[in-house]
């Protein structure tokens, strides 16, 4: 396979983002020039979707395109899988005594009151989790060696029952992962078409509970996205591509296909990620190294913190639960942790599908009920009944009926203002108008919650950054939510309804390897802890070069997790050096102390700090096409038409309407306004300004007089 270096990068490259309502499809070439689209999401079998997505975007060219493409992919395959709890029987295999770490869990609870706190079912039952004797200690020695006739035994148990998907987690297998290893054999031996999860593999880490659930996790959706990938790569090659399919992973990095099939827990927040590197990529076009990231589609609103250029990470993150996203965010304990890189994302239920409704209480509610693709919104026409985010907006005057799509979905006003009295206003003896008014605003308290958690509870202040909105419904919010934020400015890209796609095709080959390592900082064993890293660093730049990516455009990043002595849980520090000395590990410290600061308000300089695993990122550039710019202005823009529209506090205003390909650089004008182009609609309020830069984005800020 050749280098992917700049030279030798692919004529074209296609991001395909696959979300609950619409697929979203780029394309760009060498030369910078883009197309995109979108298709409504076919829940059945998502690869129909793709290729209509591929053969509607190529028109009639797709053989001959798709053989000089590469194609990175972001899906929500697994993470559906979780939320919906459509996973396929498990099976796991673990010391005697430990069967009920998945019930016992970790002392903390979101919600200490709360005798009704519902906690996410184990994804495998108690009949299914399985003990053998066998026992290592903390540093890999055996104990008590494994009975392979009492382990064959329990595989022939649970086959039995027909589990298809393996989970072997052992006590400090970190330090010793052979007797896992001997147990996965023994499965593929008696099953050869098994799935098999070694949590050795998956999280080479301490902390017995956070690793088994993370092997779980992987059990647990392997078999649904191995056969995905397999079906959508088995379509693309009947059409002529010949590379590599490549994975957007919740960490931002992008990995092949083949690798995700063996450890899918990488793509929990896939989707969401390709969002958060389009965000920071916007960032460094307009001079803006600290930016939010604020991504709201069809289903849900993200958002992410990128300070000083850097997307931040985590490695304690949960799926499944009340609440979904790291644990800073608060709610943590419902779920199933998980021990892979994650992007720090938190998610709520608030897209423009999102179902409106009336709780017992008799008070308006939104999410995190969708109405998806299917059925839809009910101005789709497509069966809907209940109304959503989008009718409102539609109603509101906010989207127009011919114009969605770029007119090619005709949106049904009629029945949005039916459904709207009947299921919404009378109950509540509203007007339709102040109904749909007040579903926008509920939603809108939805995502200032999750941007407050991204920001002020990270201890970062919202009045430092700008606010990035994309989704194809994020810019009809992004003013109103930067307001109650005290954010002073929004930067809408230039196809904001198809951002996270675009962001795919801005990713890097990533993998993150790491290992167990303990000790403290002022008497760290530095020729073992060199050793590891030196390993680690073979390990990902092997794994990277397989990737097809030069040793040149290779790049290695160290790394360690480290606490004071005596604390319970880690930070993620980089390390100054590939390989440490007695300056790395002083600089380390100063790191550390300085990190622990920010995040927690104070440190300990007296305090001992202990090292408790290393990681090597390994980052293999594969070469991206710059943006194209705009043309200096020409004539002022005209608008195309005038509609009258609902703003906050003022009711309907009759405002002009822009078309946004006619925007050029250096155009400036005020609101209120309207900005329509085919993937999304900009919503200017008064008191907010509009200018146009170089790289075709809109950047919009607040009015001091405001």
């Amino acid at each position: 396979m050749p280098a992917m270096s700049e030279a030798n990068m692919p004529e074209v490259t296609i991001g395909i983002d696959v979300g609950g309502t619409f697929i979203d499809v780029v394309v760009i070439d060498r030369a910078g020039g883009i197309r995109a689209d979108k298709v409504l999401t076919t829940p059945a079998d998502l690869s129909v979707g793709i290729m209509q997505g591929l053969e509607k975007l190529l028109d009639g060219g797709l053989s001959e395109a798709l053989a000089q493409s590469r194609i990175v992919h972001a899906t929500t395959t697994a993470t559906n899988a979780l939320l919906q709890q459509k996973t396929p029987r498990i099976g796991l295999i673990t010391n005697r005594g430990f069967r009920d770490v998945l019930e016992i869990r970790r002392h903390a609870r979101p919600d200490v009151y709360n005798h009704r706190l519902e906690l996410a079912a184990p994804l495998v039952p108690r009949d299914l989790r399985l003990e053998v004797d066998g026992r290592l200690d903390p540093k890999g020695e055996v104990l008590q060696p494994l009975d392979m006739t009492e382990v064959e035994a329990r595989i022939a148990a649970l086959l039995a029952r027909e589990v298809a998907s393996f989970a072997v987690c052992f006590l400090h297998s970190y330090a010793r992962p052979q007797e896992e290893q001997r147990v996965a054999e023994a499965i593929r031996r008696m099953r050869p078409d098994a799935y098999v999860t070694c949590s050795a593999e998956v999280c080479p880490e301490f902390r017995e509970y956070e690793r088994t659930s993370t092997a779980v996790v992987n059990a647990a959706v392997m078999p649904l996205v191995d056969r995905y990938l397999a079906r959508l790569e088995s379509e693309l090659a009947d059409a002529g591509y010949a590379r590599d399919l490549y994975i957007m992973q919740s960490s931002g990095g992008m990995m092949r296909s083949a690798d995700i099939r063996r450890f899918p827990v990488n793509i929990i927040e896939s989707g969401p990620a390709a969002g958060v590197v389009a965000a920071a990529t916007i960032g460094r076009q307009v001079g803006r190294g600290n930016v939010i990231s604020f991504d709201m589609g069809g289903t849900t609103a993200k958002a992410a913190l990128v300070h000083g250029g850097r997307i931040e990470l985590s490695t304690e993150y949960e799926v499944g639960g009340a609440r979904h996203g790291a644990q800073a965010g608060g709610g943590y304990g419902t779920g199933y942790p998980i021990r892979v890189p994650f992007m720090d994302v938190v998610e709520v239920g608030a897209g423009g599908g999102s179902i409106a409704w009336i709780d017992e209480a008799d008070a308006l509610r939104v999410g995190p009920q969708s109405a998806g693709a299917d059925p839809g919104p009910v101005c789709y026409g497509l069966g809907g009944t209940e109304p959503t985010t989008t009718d409102a907006n539609l109603l509101l005057g906010r989207l127009s009926a011919d114009y969605f799509l770029g007119g090619e979905m005709k949106l049904d006003l009629p029945a949005v203002e039916r459904a709207m009295s009947e299921r919404i206003a009378k109950p509540l003896g509203l007007s339709a108008e102040a109904a749909a008014a007040g579903i926008i605003e509920v939603s809108n308290a939805l995502m200032v919650r999750a941007l407050r958690r991204v920001s002020i509870e990270r201890g970062r202040h919202p009045a430092d950054y700008a606010l990035i909105a994309f989704g194809g419904a994020g810019p009809l919010v992004a003013c109103y939510l930067a307001e109650e934020l005290g954010v002073p400015e929004v930067i809408v890209p230039p196809l904001p309804g198809v951002a996270s796609a675009v962001g795919l095709l801005g990713s890097d080959i990533r993998h993150e390897f790491r290992q167990a390592f303990f000790g403290n900082l002022v008497s760290l064993d530095l020729t073992a802890a060199n050793a590891l890293l030196a390993r680690l660093a073979d390990d990902g730049r092997a794994v990277v070069r397989a990737s097809g990516v030069a040793d040149a455009d290779i790049t290695m990043q160290a790394l360690a997790e480290l606490r004071y002595v005596g604390q319970a849980y880690e930070l993620r520090i980089e390390l100054p050096a590939p390989m440490l000395d007695a300056a790395a590990l002083a600089e380390t410290a100063r790191r550390f102390h300085a990190e622990h600061k920010r995040r927690y308000a104070y440190d300990i300089p007296d305090r001992g700090i202990e090292a408790v695993s290393l990681k090597v990122t390994a980052t293999g550039r594969v070469g991206n096409p710059a943006p194209p710019r705009l043309a200096a202005a020409g004539t002022p823009p005209q608008p195309k038409g005038r509609r009258p529209v609902h703003f906050r506090g003022l009711g309907r205003v009759d405002c002009p309407v822009y078309e946004r390909e006619q925007l050029a650089l250096d155009h400036a004008f005020g609101g209120p306004a309207v900005i329509e182009q085919k993937d999304s609609t900009t919503l200017l309020p008064a008191g907010w300004r509009l200018a146009v830069d170089p790289h075709r984005h809109l950047l919009l800020s607040r009015r001091k007089s405001a």
